[in-house]
């Protein structure tokens, strides 16, 4: 079948030469490639900076209130600043020095960790220090009080084992998330953080990971950074 036999039997396809035109208007226009631009808010703005006296540096910090805050460093040096970074209390000896060493509960106590005596410890305003939860031999490694319930939220280890153990604000156990040498999830938990939806929030040094679990211990994702090498330390999160 020759090309003019077959235009004999279906039929020409003529295209005027304005049609021609147009289909190249067309060609070249799906050729262009369109860049969108798309700009993201930052989500962290900077709103202030100012230097705190009385500590080497800042380690961990824990908010009290709109005017006050507390910081710490790892020489075991703890003061209470205003934003302005005046200290409104004098600095005292911590019981022991450490990262996510210290947080406020819901009634606006400061709680702290006794690694010597393997204990959490509740600090009144007459600047009393009262034993809240014992850990037996295990060594606790981070802190958080819970905001959403008011439950408080422990690191620790004891040996090769770590874990994350929840407990009420009457220092109770509620829950652990315990690992064995086969779920080595957690290896040092430095900060602790909790979700508005329960999830526990675990800035881990050693493992170069931010570990995320749900509020009944299962391991949810590990984020590691994006190319270079990650060094989480303090975690916080907001209310949404």
């Amino acid at each position: 079948l020759t090309l003019e036999e077959a235009g004999e039997m279906f039929g020409y396809l003529s295209i005027q030469a304005k049609g021609v035109h147009e289909l190249k208007l067309i060609k070249e226009s799906t050729d262009k490639k369109t860049l969108i631009q798309i700009k993201f808010p930052p989500i962290v703005e900077k709103i202030m900076s100012f230097e705190i006296s009385g500590i080497a540096h800042t380690s961990h910090i824990s908010y009290v209130n709109d005017e006050i805050a507390l910081f710490s460093d790892n020489n075991s040096k703890l003061v209470f600043a205003n934003k302005r970074g005046e200290v409104a209390k004098e600095k005292f000896e911590m019981l022991t020095s450490g990262y996510g060493c210290h947080a406020i509960t819901q009634e606006r106590d400061l709680l702290i960790t006794d690694l010597s005596k393997h204990q959490i410890c509740k600090l009144t305003k007459e600047q009393k220090i009262l034993p809240v939860i014992k850990l037996g031999a295990w060594t606790a490694t981070a802190l958080c009080c819970s905001q959403r319930n008011g439950d408080i939220l422990v690191g620790m280890f004891l040996k090769h084992n770590v874990k994350v153990v929840r407990y009420n604000n009457k220092g109770n156990p509620l829950f652990e998330n315990p690992q064995n040498k086969g779920n080595q999830v957690y290896h040092t938990p430095c900060y602790l953080s909790e979700n508005i939806n329960g999830d526990i929030c675990v800035s881990d040094w050693n493992r170069e990971s931010l570990i995320v679990s749900d509020r009944e211990g299962c391991h949810r994702f590990s984020y590691s950074g994006s190319g270079s090498r990650f060094y989480p330390r303090g975690i916080i999160n907001d209310d949404v």
